[in-house]
């Protein structure tokens, strides 16, 4: 009955610390590819504005 005991707490260990990993992966990329966007959409739009003060 103790090493069921132990054997269950272990995995519950496990499974939680995989739900808390794959939590703070799953944060960490949405926000990685927000960051990516948000600066390639400031790029452009720094590109297009100097074009057109440079055309102007």
């Amino acid at each position: 009955m103790s090493l069921f005991s132990i054997f269950n707490l272990f995995l519950g260990f496990v499974s939680r610390f995989i739900f808390y990993y794959f939590y703070i992966f799953f944060t960490f990329s949405v926000f990685y590819f927000f960051f990516n966007f948000l600066i390639f959409f400031f790029y452009s739009f720094v590109r297009a504005f100097l074009s057109v003060c440079v055309r102007a």
